[in-house]
């Protein structure tokens, strides 16, 4: 189902604005009725609802709660609504240290719309948020927050008259006991992070957390709507806010196949119906239900005393024209069509194992092979069938043929020998770089999926036929076992966010007969269902029912390298909220007190902690003590520091005195009426010292590395330090597998930080700063005097200079030896220019590091040489060009002479630019130069011209294809080249990429404008062209003429409305009413419902 979107304004703290899109719900079905907007559009722009970032300061924020925004236009909004996902965001301040500046999005709605608060208020909770406004206690971000944002959550709506055929049942928990560890909070209260000594403890779970079942017969009606079969679907719906997972199953059939006796809680009728009691102690007759739901989906089921009361709120007559909205049901996902057999790795799962640097080399051999034959030197090793799936060259499976999305795609579509052409590489090689940077940073594929996590639907059955229970229950799936349907074996399972070694699971996945009587053969194999026994879901980071998601791996190697380990009991999880007098402003106090990406933080700091763990460093003989690269370089060269301050002490000198140069010309450079002549004097002066002073620190930084490698080397073969990664494999594993578990204490208090940072949401207690201090000074080790003492030190800002405390006195902090988290690479943000920063392999010496560094130099390096060395080969462009004319036109000769040389000025230019932005700006003129130089010669009478005098001055490839392609092409097309698709099969063949298997079929190119566009683009960006987007497009003929009005587009010959413009459009280049537009290009979008043009 295409899923219907919203525009709407994003404003940041400092009122920067962009559009963005807002995906249907509730909430947004509501506003639409309420507007009586009837879009039939995929895409509706919203004018009256914006998105606003609060601003960190909790005064400054709460003003604009109570009193309203005011946007750049002077119009007023008034707060509607935040989400639990707007409360985490943040905006970060730019520059060196980035400060928090906004903390909390929220949706605010127009002062014209206002009553739209109260109705949506009143209509998402049948009136009960009103009826309990300044009058109950509550947990105001669980009970309203947190519902509320579920009305803004991305569904499908489906009309369905649910009336009588749902029931909400009573939560029910179970309970098992294993042995756990726990944080000492006596020693937490005296500032140490310390843990008790394991012991069994009895934990108490909840059953069926967020899952419900539904009937064949309803998920039957989904898949109608969805055109596949659905097996699982999120739900959402009102008044009684329900969130939650249900899925396909035979729930009345089994009942049938396996009821025994009539109890106080289940029983059959003489009409062969069965019953049972809900959640109020009230029939039901089940029989009838499409879903059994239970309280821990159905939120606000709380508020009301039956389900008949609900449907009376429901069919109260204020209600009556929103009927339609409540009888219905809000599908957040379902499952996929088909299930990828193989997804890619996330470096949090590898973070947290005691994978060895061979594994991990094992585990990245399939995709560096891929990889590299992409971009082999040899063309015998290259294989083109692999570039071009990867550039996109499927079959679409119509008539209209390959499309091509740029020029490099529609060349290697004609003929595999333009991939010889230097500008091919490079966009290939550009293009794989992401992917190989991603590489580097543990994302290769592995065989296994994203499986949502499911209770055990015949445990559910028998415990609404018994309530006994679900631990006693014997039918369903047993103790650490798990059902997967036609999959079987060890596994993996691991659920992101991912912080502890502790987390990943090493599961069983059963053959249960039953469960594939019932569910059938052909059940999705999304869904994993758990057994209701055991704490497996509390291990997987405190995984829940309704909708959570796990990662199942079948992979030998990974679940070999699991570390064994007594896990984490938290003893605050579910701890009791704080409760206040429900008021609007408590309710803006509370979000503002619990807003914030703090979760974020801990994780960040989490992921270095993990590395830290998994650095093969030394281990020093004498004591069995383990020393990291870093932290043996920094306490080696802290013994050394007087020999290094004598040694270095004309460099320091040099130092001093470039400082002195770099300062008297910059201040020099401020001064007004400075010549121009003078200004190059002193950049020159200023590029020099800065130069030198860059030289002097790195000739002393590989001074004192070669002297750490030398005194390391020593100390290995003296026999005084052993290192860890010429240890034989499996006592490496050891070496981890102990690594992990000593510093157990601190991964398990950042555990309990962060639940401590979800729970905040309803506790109102976020973690303080001096928590997370805690944590890191486990870390830091500070530099000490001669009798133990730490050494203090004055504090510096970033030029250098000292700080000083209100009374002029310097500020003092501690002198850090060595910070063992400060810069562990954090692995998400793996780059070559990150990972080149510093010696990555030799001083940070984590498994995954080090494989980065090696894939970095294998694959990265090849790709630097292709962008920065490789030779072109513009033969292969050239003699494309089959002209028939012996003579070019002289004034389209001197013209194409005068850009290129202009080019090739440019290009020299920019190889020796470090500045990104002065390259762009650089090409972006060269490109408007080009056009306007060219734009008399556009017509297709000068294609032999321009041809002749490409070949006449050699261009190279990369000049002709960006100014020339329409050249290039009209040659191509009359060669009538064979083209091909490829097409996806089950079968293996011999055209292989990413474990995927791929047939090659005669195809066609579709025709396409790509030189047309180039041009528009460059006139757009030299504003000389705009493109506006038009919607509630019609099918009305466009013509050339057309003029502004009311945010609407008319023709000016006889004043037919196009349809409305676009927000963005509109605003970007400031139309008026009445302003008429000349339209030189239109394309209508595929569905038919807005149109794109080119106007000037």
């Amino acid at each position: 189902m295409k899923q219907k979107q919203y525009i709407i304004k994003n404003y940041g703290v400092k009122k920067e604005v962009k559009e963005i899109m807002l995906t249907n719900s509730f909430g947004m079905e509501l506003y639409l009725q309420f507007k009586k907007i009837k879009s039939k559009n995929n895409k509706t722009n919203i004018d009256n609802i914006i998105k606003i970032m609060l601003p960190s300061g909790e005064e400054q924020a709460l003003e604009i709660l109570q009193n309203g925004y005011i946007d750049e236009n002077g119009k007023k909004f008034l707060p509607l609504a935040t989400t639990t996902g707007f409360m985490k965001k943040e905006e970060l301040s730019e520059g060196i240290i980035a400060r928090k500046d906004g903390c909390c999005e929220y949706l605010f709605i127009s002062e014209e719309d206002k009553e739209f608060v109260n109705l949506f208020d009143n209509v998402v909770s049948c009136g009960k948020i009103q009826e309990k406004l300044n009058k109950d206690i509550m947990q105001i971000n669980k009970d309203i927050i947190s519902r509320i944002s579920l009305a803004f959550s991305t569904t499908n709506k489906i009309s369905y008259y649910w009336k009588d055929k749902v029931v909400i049942l009573p939560e029910t928990t179970y309970k098992y006991a294993r042995e756990y560890v726990t944080l000492d909070k006596e020693a937490l209260r005296n500032g140490q992070i310390e843990l008790n000594e394991p012991k069994a403890i009895e934990v108490e779970h909840t059953a069926f957390d967020g899952f419900g079942l539904a009937s064949p017969e309803f998920c039957d009606m989904l898949s109608e709507k969805y055109g596949y079969k659905i097996d699982y679907f999120g739900l959402r719906m009102y008044p009684t806010a329900t969130k939650g997972l249900c899925v396909r199953f035979p729930f009345v059939k089994y009942f049938e196949d396996n009821f025994k006796e009539k109890n106080d809680v289940f029983w059959k009728d003489k009409n062969g119906d069965f019953y049972t009691l809900d959640r109020w102690g009230n029939k039901v007759n089940i029989s009838k239900c499409s879903l059994i739901l239970n309280e821990t989906q159905c939120k606000w089921a709380k508020w009301y005393k039956s389900m008949d009361e609900i449907y009376e709120a429901i069919d109260r007559e204020e209600y009556k024209q929103y009927k339609d909205l409540f009888y219905s049901v809000y599908i957040a996902r379902v499952n996929k069509k088909e299930l990828e057999e193989y997804t890619r790795m996330n470096y949090q799962l590898l973070n947290v194992t005691n994978l060895t640097y061979s594994e991990m080399k094992e585990l990245t051999a399939y995709d560096e092979e891929m990889y590299q034959s992409m971009i082999a030197n040899k063309s015998k090793d290259r294989n083109i069938d692999r570039i071009k799936i990867f550039m996109g060259d499927m079959s679409k499976g119509d008539d209209e043929g390959l499309r091509a999305s740029t020029k490099v795609q529609y060349l290697m579509q004609q003929n595999d020998r333009f991939y010889k052409t230097k500008f091919v590489k490079e966009t290939v090689a550009r293009n794989l770089e992401k992917y190989i940077n991603e590489l580097c940073g543990g994302k290769f594929y592995v065989k296994g999926n994203y499986k949502t996590l499911a209770c055990c639907p015949i445990t559910y059955c028998q415990w609404i036929m018994t309530r006994k229970p679900a631990n006693q229950i014997e039918e369903g799936i047993q103790r650490t076992q798990f059902y997967v349907s036609n999959e079987y074996g060890k596994r993996v399972l691991a659920r992101n966010p991912l912080a502890s070694f502790h987390e990943p699971q090493k599961i069983n996945l059963v053959e249960h007969s039953s469960l594939k009587k019932y569910l059938g053969q052909d059940y999705s194999s999304e869904i994993i269902f758990f057994n209701m026994q055991d704490d497996t879901a509390k291990m997987c980071s405190g995984a829940d029912f309704d909708l959570d998601e796990g990662f199942c791996i079948e992979n030998e190697t990974i679940y070999n390298s699991i570390i064994p380990t007594t896990p984490f009991l938290n003893t605050d999880d579910g701890v009791t909220g704080a409760e206040m007098l429900f008021t609007w402003d408590n309710m803006y106090k509370s979000i503002l007190l619990s807003s914030g990406n703090t979760i974020g933080k801990i994780a960040s700091l989490t992921a270095k902690i993990n590395t830290y763990n998994q650095d093969l460093g030394f281990t020093r003989v004498e004591d069995g003590k383990v020393f990291t690269g870093r932290e043996l370089y920094n306490k080696m060269m802290d013994k050394k520091r007087e020999f290094y301050e004598e040694k270095f002490k004309d460099d320091f000198e040099s130092i001093t005195n470039n400082k002195e140069t770099i300062k008297k010309y910059s201040e020099e450079l401020n001064k007004p009426d400075v010549s121009k002549e003078r200004k190059a004097v002193c950049y020159t002066m200023l590029r020099a010292s800065n130069s030198k002073i860059s030289e002097i620190y790195e000739n002393m930084k590989d001074i004192k590395w070669n002297d750490f490698l030398e005194i390391l080397s020593k100390f290995i073969e003296d026999g005084k330090l052993i290192d860890v990664r010429e240890l034989p494999e499996e006592e490496i594993k050891e070496y981890l597998n102990k690594r992990f578990n000593e510093n157990a204490k601190y991964i398990y208090y950042a555990l309990y930080l962060n639940q401590k940072a979800i729970d905040a949401v309803k506790t109102l207690n976020p973690v303080s700063k001096e928590e997370i201090e805690l944590l890191k000074e486990c870390f830091i080790e500070y530099k000490k005097d001669k009798d133990g003492n730490i050494l203090m030190i004055e504090q510096k800002d970033k030029d250098g200079n000292i700080k000083t405390d209100k009374n002029g006195q310097p500020k003092m902090i501690k002198a850090i030896l060595v910070n063992n988290v400060k810069n562990y690479p954090y692995f998400m943000k793996f780059t070559k220019d990150y990972v080149s920063d510093y010696k990555v392999e030799d001083i940070n010496r984590s498994v995954l590091t080090i494989n980065a560094k090696r894939i970095e130099e294998y694959l990265l390096e090849r790709i630097n040489y292709i962008q920065a060395k490789l030779d072109d080969n513009n033969s292969m462009i050239l003699e494309t060009l089959n002209v028939s004319k012996e003579k070019a036109d002289s004034m389209v000769k001197a013209k194409i002479r005068n850009v290129y040389n202009q080019y090739k000025f440019d290009a020299k230019v920019s190889k020796n630019t470090k500045d990104k932005e002065k390259i762009n700006i650089r090409w972006n003129n060269l490109d408007k130069y080009a056009i306007e130089e060219l734009k008399e010669f556009e017509s297709d009478e000068f294609i032999e011209d321009k041809a002749l005098v490409l070949k006449e001055l050699n261009v190279s490839s990369k000049f002709a294809i960006r100014y020339f392609y329409d050249v290039i092409k009209h040659y191509l097309d009359l060669e009538n080249n064979d083209v091909s698709s490829y097409k996806e099969t089950k079968e293996k063949t011999d055209i292989e990429f990413m474990h995927r298997y791929f047939i090659k079929n005669k195809d066609k190119c579709k025709d396409n404008n790509l030189h047309e566009n180039f041009i528009h683009d460059v006139k757009i960006k030299s504003g000389t062209e705009f493109k506006i987007r038009v919607g509630s497009y019609k099918g009305i003929t466009i013509t050339d003429k057309m003029y502004v009005k009311n945010k609407h587009l008319y023709r000016k010959v006889d004043n037919i409305e196009l349809g409305f413009i676009f927000n963005d459009c509109y605003e970007k280049y400031g139309l008026v009413d009445g302003q008429v537009l000349k339209v030189i290009e239109s394309n209508i979008a595929r569905n038919g419902k807005s149109v794109s043009l080119i106007v000037a």
